[in-house]
């Protein structure tokens, strides 16, 4: 049951990510280009501050995600204002392989992203709740496979997220 609601509340938050308007207007968007991108953390550890596999993998998020952003938006639209990102990741999640595939859960960062435009510091907009995401649900295999493959679980989830960003900024 867990992780049928796990499964269903990931699927609502990308289907309120396709839906929700674009926070910029189409002229505003295509007169600006990504510059810079700067990250905040406003998450609270709480109790995972002690889990030295939580810790691990927020270092390696906070030291990818900033460039997984900037990679997805070298070719933005080459308006003439540049603008930068301002990042603030608001939660964070991590899991183990056996966590992740037994009993279900996932691995998830989740941000406010601020378009500000350089030149004045004006805010031309914010993206709501931008989701980076890896889940697991093999079970028993899953979990085996996982520990033997090891894949890039933050490499997975700061592309997602980039690209989820890429297609609230491209959305109508």
């Amino acid at each position: 049951m867990f992780r049928f609601l796990m499964v269903a509340l990931a699927a609502a938050s990308l289907t309120a990510c396709a839906s929700t308007p674009n926070a910029l207007k189409t002229d505003v968007r295509d007169k600006i280009f990504i510059q810079e991108v700067n990250e905040t953390w406003a998450a609270v550890d709480g109790k995972r501050a002690e889990n030295a596999d939580y810790l691990t993998g927020k270092a390696d998020l906070q030291a990818r995600l900033k460039s997984a952003v900037e990679t997805e938006f070298k070719a933005s639209p080459s308006g003439s204002d540049a603008a930068r990102f301002e990042i603030t990741v608001k939660s964070y999640s991590r899991v183990n392989a056996a966590m992740g595939n037994i009993i279900g859960g996932s691995n998830m960062v989740v941000a406010d992203v601020r378009v500000v435009r350089i030149s004045d510091g004006a805010e031309l907009g914010v993206y709501k709740d931008v989701v980076g995401m890896h889940a697991s649900n093999g079970g028993l295999i899953g979990a085996i496979a996982q520990a033997a493959t090891k894949p890039d679980i933050v490499g997975i989830m700061t592309n997602g997220f980039a690209a989820n960003l890429r297609a609230k900024f491209n959305s109508k």
